[in-house]
């Protein structure tokens, strides 16, 4: 069974969702699954199956973010489930710290600092996550960005996984309910990277920040 399970959903497919799993490949912790579910996208990921054994991908039509989600923590083999959007990058270090977060059994959701870079990997910002609990959200003040989250697998099944009927601000919704069930650990190390680009929208959540 390995530490961790990421999960990886894409519509998009292409180069950066290659750049999203090397940067999971980098890992300094080793003992992970990336589970990709292909939402829609036809792109051809044998060559990386073949490659990395612990690497598994999963087609299906297009469904949805939130049930391509949902269907990659179905598949999960470890009790603790890592988030990454197909155009995104972890920083080395993301899953070695936050596995360790973890071991306090008391933590339902560990999540990092992040910066922002353009489709070519360049940094142009700072992220703006910062130390969120239940209260913080009733007060519309939380900071998390999905994209750099490692949750237990048991917990996001006992509140009921992503809702596919949120079209916009799912995460949102998730994260309201594991914050009322669980204590969250908050990284301030940068170890997400969040990519904006042309080929992604954005809006800002009442947790004042950007998601795709």
């Amino acid at each position: 069974m390995p530490v961790v399970s990421v999960v990886i959903p894409s519509l998009r497919g292409g180069r950066l969702l290659r750049e999203a799993v090397t940067s999971v490949q980098s890992q300094t912790l080793k003992d992970w699954e990336l589970i990709i579910v292909c939402d829609g996208c036809e792109d051809d990921l044998s060559d990386i199956e073949k490659s990395d054994q612990r690497v598994r991908v999963f087609q299906q039509r297009n469904r949805g973010v939130s049930i391509a989600r949902n269907v990659g923590i179905g598949h999960a083999r470890s009790e603790l489930v890592a988030f990454l959007d197909d155009d995104d990058r972890m920083v080395p270090d993301r899953l070695l710290s936050q596995s360790g977060a973890m071991s306090d059994q008391s933590i339902g959701l560990c999540h990092t600092q992040f910066r922002v870079i353009d489709e070519s990997g360049v940094i142009i910002g700072i992220g703006e996550s910062k130390e969120s609990q239940y209260r913080d959200f009733l007060r519309d003040d939380g900071g998390v960005l999905l994209s750099s989250t490692m949750m237990r697998k048991k917990l996001i099944q006992e509140v009921g996984g992503f809702n596919p009927l949120f079209l916009l601000s799912e995460d949102l919704d998730l994260l309201y309910r594991i914050a009322r069930e669980s204590t969250f650990s908050f990284l301030p190390e940068v170890l997400t990277e969040y990519r904006r680009h042309g080929s992604n929208t954005s809006l800002t959540t009442s947790g004042g920040r950007e998601r795709k």
